[in-house]
């Protein structure tokens, strides 16, 4: 990221959202998947821009990893108090045991449904980033059913 300092800007997440989107989109395109995402032009956010385009494309990117051919995902802004950011797929899932590992130091990584690699470094990258801005990521998650991670971001 080429600094250890946050620089909060002002922008839209439907942008951010949508540079993602183009970005991956190659990789939706290969195994049919359909990407929606239900987030107001009019939503406008005050954080670390650069951080949180890292959390969210890191989470869309391994959400494309582990859902199969002809599945689906979503991305949702949510006020509950906190404002939320969910990226929910129709992938694998994952067991609790897996779940507990996933922000760990400890390099964890599997291949996708497609044979996919990574690092296993991402997950632990989002979840200092998000810590840096403020911000929380908690994962749900069922076998066969997919998963949802959400972004809480400070008030």
């Amino acid at each position: 990221m080429g600094s250890n300092e946050v620089v909060l800007s002002r922008f839209k997440l439907n942008r951010l959202v949508l540079e993602n989107t183009e970005l991956v989109l190659h990789q939706l395109l290969r195994k049919n998947l359909e990407l929606i995402h239900s987030i107001s032009d009019e939503m406008i956010l005050n954080t670390g821009r650069k951080r949180l385009n890292f959390i969210i494309r890191n989470i869309l990117m391994n959400a494309i990893k582990f859902t199969p051919m002809g599945g689906k995902i979503s991305i949702l802004y949510v006020k509950r108090g906190r404002r939320e950011i969910h990226i929910k797929d129709s992938g694998r899932g994952m067991n609790p045991e897996i779940i507990s590992n996933l922000f760990s130091d400890r390099i964890y990584s599997q291949p996708g449904t497609n044979g996919e690699l990574g690092t296993g470094i991402g997950l632990m990258l989002s979840k200092e980033f998000a810590e840096s801005i403020g911000a929380e990521i908690s994962v749900e998650s069922e076998l066969d059913l997919g998963t949802t991670f959400s972004i809480r971001l400070k008030a």
